[in-house]
């Protein structure tokens, strides 16, 4: 698959599936491209990984917008891409707001890098 094929999916992804009533403009674009590029980056990195292929960052992606913590869910993309570590943290400790997530700690649902499988 094509860098623009990922692009395209996660784009898709995010109007279609996450915020249907969102706009979407060049710094959209530019926000998306530096998310993809980071999803990329983490798959790739311990514990995780992974090979970073097309499906995984897709999958991570969409599993990490359907996971975001609950005061990043009505944020734009230029939110999520500035504060992506944070959310990936709070996701792997499986928290939002700083506690805890309703699901157990221990569930294999906490950690980003098992959405990309």
């Amino acid at each position: 698959m094509k860098e623009d094929e990922i692009y395209k999916e996660c784009v898709r992804i995010w109007l279609k599936d996450i915020h249907p009533t969102f706009t979407f403009s060049a710094m959209h674009g530019k926000q998306m491209h530096s998310i993809i590029k980071k999803v990329r980056q983490v798959c790739k990195m311990p514990p995780f990984n992974l090979a970073g292929t097309d499906e995984q960052i897709i999958s991570s992606f969409k599993k990490m917008c359907l996971n975001l913590p609950e005061w990043f869910r009505d944020k734009d993309l230029a939110i999520i891409d500035s504060k992506f570590n944070e959310i990936v943290l709070q996701i792997q400790s499986g928290k939002k707001n700083g506690k805890e997530n309703d699901h157990n700690a221990n569930s294999a649902n906490r950690h980003f890098g098992k959405y990309a499988q």
